[in-house]
Formats: C-alpha cells, structure tokens, sequence
C-alpha cells in the first residue's frame, strides 16, 4: 500500500471492524527522512563533492612534451619559480608571464606553452635549433684518410686534390690539400672540402666474461605503505630506512582519480624490499654469441658512418673457460675524407716555397 492511502485502508478497516497493522516500511522517501537525521550520511557527499570541485582548480599533475635536449627536470624547477607547481591555484596563472620568465630562466627552449584540463598541467615547448656552423672557405683545413683504403672515386669541391682512383691510403694520409699551388699567382690557402671513397677492411675484437655475478632473492620480502597528500607524505611504519646492504626496493604508487578526467591529490605508495644474494652464474654461449655480436656490429656501424656500406663480414668466436672472444673481419665502402686544420710550420714552409719559386721566375 503506498503511504498517500494509507490513512483509507485505516477507515475501511474500522468499518469492516479489522485490526491493521503496519508490518514494515520501505521507499526512498523514507530513507530521505531517515537520512535527514543523521548529519554524517548527507554531509559526507556533499564533503566529497566539494573537494572534487575545489580540487579541479589545484594542479596535481604536470605533463611535459616537446623537450629533448633540456630535462623534465630543469622545466619543472624553473616552472616552480614561475609559480607552477604539483598543488598550485591555476586560475591565477597569467600564461604569458609565465612563458617570458621560463624562456629567460632557460635559453636553450623558444616557445613554451602552458594548458590546463582541469587539474592537470599540459606543458608544450619548442628548443632552440643550433646554428649551423658557417663554411669559412677561407679557413687553412686539410682533407686526410680517416682509415686506411683503397680508393675508388675522389670528388674535390675545394682544395687541391692529391688522391685518384686505384691508389691506396695509409690512416692521416692527406687526400686534399687545403693548400693550393699555382704556377701563375700568388699561393691559394681555402678549407678543403670533398669526398673520397674507398674500400675498408675492418678488424674488431670483444670480449665478455662467462662469469657473472647474479641476484638471487632469499627470502625475507617486506612491503611497507605511505599515504601522500599533496607535497605532504604519511608512513604507516616506523623506520623508513632500507633493511639490508643488499636488497632492491621497489616503489610504486597508485593515484586516485579518473584517467583522462581528474587527479586528486592522494596517492597510495607501496615499497617492497626484496633482499637478495649474489652468486656466481654462467653465461649461455648463445647469450655470449649474441651480445659480442651486438656490440661488434656497433661498432662497426659507428666506424662506417651513415654513408657507408658494408661489402661483407665475418665473425669468428673462440671460448676458453672464464672468457669468449669475438673477432669480425669487415669489408666496407664508405668515405674516408676527415678535415685537420692546417699547422702554422705548414702554411709558413708553403709561402716560402711560393715566395721562392716566384723570385726564381722573376729572374
């Protein structure tokens, strides 16, 4: 019977001389009148609400993008100054305030930009590109063999090319002269500039230990847990300092919120000590194999440069009990041409010998 009629069925069962009697009660009005009696089922919703809503004016999350030479690190301390910071009141930021004193603390960025969703920070900067370095053709340079080869096309832009096809080339031999003679005029001195290509042979050996020391957890797992609320941090246990000289601590903390929409300023913070022991193990031969492998090919790679092509390759591995040796032999075309500036011994025995040729062609 709904309660609106339930005064009716009273009448109707006194004129019918019948006892009514109310067995129980249910409905959300009800609960509503019941709730309104107790402060604490009411109040604590609206308290929630409150701090959801107050909350999205803090930040509580600072996200950084755009940055690869500057550090997270460096934005953000220079953030804090500015005012932005993991607890900050938001709606008194002036962005372009905070854009000119963050480009002035850090010269390396040249556009920074300052968003916020509701609490959290979205931070966008653009670096500074370098300068590229400006050819001085007039700068004393030599070409000379980064390695030693067996050329097979020179290619001079500038300077006196000393190399030609089918010669071969010892390490800091000189392939172009930035130094240029002339039979007619006066000594030419320019910054040599060109490429020379030629067939390399590379020989790269490494080693690596079969032996290692290895972690083996013994037993003894501890899990300890902090409440952090804003800047502040509250251990649940006593000593927060690490159990044994040898154990990895593990940290993890988990925050409250909804991904993509609110972060509240709570976090709950595991650390887990696992201590462990290290005992002597051995490597597979495969594992062997494949980082020699690895570190050789890098290796290569980096003599090669980004222009270069590798012809043909071997390895080689030889193992003695404690140790593996990998030895790669190389056949590469790549260029070669490395600038050296030129000695000052140099440039002062050239103009003599200029000088002299020319008194010689004057008699």
């Amino acid at each position: 019977v709904r309660l609106g009629q339930l005064k009716r069925f009273y009448a109707l069962s006194q004129e019918g001389r019948c006892e009514l009697e109310t067995v129980s009660t249910r409905g959300a009005p009800l609960k509503l009148r019941q709730a309104a009696g107790r402060f604490i089922m009411w109040a604590l919703p609206c308290l929630v609400l409150l701090l959801l809503l107050s909350s999205s004016f803090f930040i509580w999350k600072i996200e950084i993008e755009g940055n690869e030479k500057v550090s997270d690190t460096e934005i953000l301390n220079a953030l804090e100054e500015c005012g932005v910071y993991i607890g900050s009141y938001h709606p008194s930021f002036v962005n372009e305030d905070i854009r000119r004193e963050v480009l002035m603390k850090i010269p390396e960025l040249k556009w920074v930009s300052v968003c916020v969703f509701g609490s959290r920070a979205e931070i966008i900067v653009r670096e500074r590109t370098d300068i590229p370095k400006v050819f001085d053709k007039s700068e004393p340079v030599h070409i000379v063999a980064s390695y030693p080869g067996l050329i097979e096309q020179a290619r001079v832009l500038y300077g006196h090319g000393l190399v030609s096809k089918g010669q071969t080339v010892a390490k800091g031999d000189m392939l172009i002269s930035g130094i240029v003679p002339s039979s007619h005029d006066k000594l030419k001195i320019t910054h040599a500039r060109g490429e020379v290509y030629a067939r390399t042979w590379h020989e790269i050996s490494a080693l690596t230990p079969m032996k290692y020391q290895a972690k083996e957890p013994c037993g003894g797992e501890k899990r300890r847990w902090a409440l952090k609320i804003g800047a502040r941090r509250i251990n649940f246990y006593g000593s927060s300092g690490i159990s044994g000289a040898m154990c990895d601590n593990i940290i993890s903390e988990y925050k409250l919120g909804a991904e993509g929409l609110f972060v509240l300023p709570v976090s709950l913070i595991r650390e887990t000590t696992q201590p462990y022991e290290l005992k002597e193990a051995e490597l597979s031969e495969q594992a062997a194999r494949l980082e020699l492998e690895s570190a050789l090919n890098t290796e290569l790679e980096r003599r090669m440069g980004e222009d270069g092509e590798l012809i043909s390759q071997n390895i080689s591995f030889s193992r003695s009990s404690d140790y593996m040796v990998a030895t790669l032999i190389a056949e590469c075309r790549q260029n070669i041409a490395a600038e050296r500036p030129v000695a000052a011994a140099e440039l002062e025995k050239a103009r003599q010998e200029n000088s002299a040729l020319e008194e010689d062609k004057t008699e």
